[in-house]
């Protein structure tokens, strides 16, 4: 029986050629990236597989991505709790984030979400956050 392809993406590495084509063709992989912007060797880039490459923004892609900030990875934060004791709260959202790390992509609040823990629901009216 062969094995279907499942939309699964394996990390590989050069020197373990045999292991990485033997674990993405048992588990199906369709993709292979290299690890940590890692050269893959030609026995992997010639295996047939769809290769990504990846790379690692706190190395030496600062002036690519500085560049091309739509290309930057995106990560979901969490702030820690704030007590509203009032109508309206202010949020700091670097507040708990080393800020040379992340940065707040302002044109994604549609994504973002307000949690009323009192209620246990997601509160609408943080739709107007800016």
């Amino acid at each position: 029986m062969k094995k279907e392809k499942t939309g699964f993406t394996l990390p590989g590495e050069s020197g373990y050629e045999k292991l990485t084509l033997e674990l993405a063709k048992r588990w199906g992989a369709d993709v292979i990236r290299d690890s940590d912007g890692t050269v893959l060797s030609d026995e992997i880039l010639s295996s047939g597989y769809d290769i990504y490459s990846t790379i690692c923004v706190i190395r030496e892609h600062n002036d690519f991505l500085k560049a091309n900030p739509d290309c930057m990875q995106q990560t979901f934060l969490m702030t820690s709790p704030v007590t509203a004791t009032e109508n309206t709260v202010s949020i700091d959202l670097m507040k708990d984030f080393f800020g040379e790390q992340f940065l707040v992509n302002s044109e994604s609040t549609e994504l973002w979400q307000v949690f009323d823990r009192t209620t246990n629901t997601e509160d609408i009216r943080a739709s107007s956050i800016v």
